[in-house]
């Protein structure tokens, strides 16, 4: 907080790709704090690509926006229910536009994404993803 609050979202020509990716991780699990979520989000956002990975923002934003109780633009946040053995992906406003930025993004799609969760190797990983 204090770092955010002195130079602004840590971009990569700030603190490093390493040090700045930390900062994400940071604020990606900071679930007790949508506000602060909220406002790295918008200064990510502001960021050229240069600074700050795409990737970042659009996990941060499915984030976010599951804990608004908005649906999911690019699929990345799955739940595995309790009364369930599988995972899968928290509602997706548009699926067909999901997998399209997850193609431009070199990600799986989620129906790809959601078997690999799924296969015997994973089983067993509990984290939100």
């Amino acid at each position: 907080r204090a770092i955010v609050e002195d130079i602004g979202w840590p971009t990569i020509s700030k603190v490093g790709k390493e040090s700045s990716h930390a900062a994400w991780l940071l604020v990606q699990h900071a679930d007790h704090d949508l506000e602060f979520q909220r406002h790295c989000l918008e200064l990510m956002e502001k960021e050229s690509e240069d600074e700050v990975a795409e990737h970042n923002i659009i996990y941060l934003t499915d984030r976010v926006r599951v804990h608004e109780g908005r649906p999911q633009l690019y699929g990345t946040q799955f739940i595995k229910p309790d009364d369930s053995t599988d995972w899968r992906p928290y509602e997706v406003e548009s699926m067909v536009n999901a997998n399209k930025a997850r193609k431009r993004l070199d990600l799986p799609t989620v129906e790809e994404r959601m078997r690999e969760l799924n296969s015997d190797e994973l089983q067993g990983e509990s984290s939100l993803l």
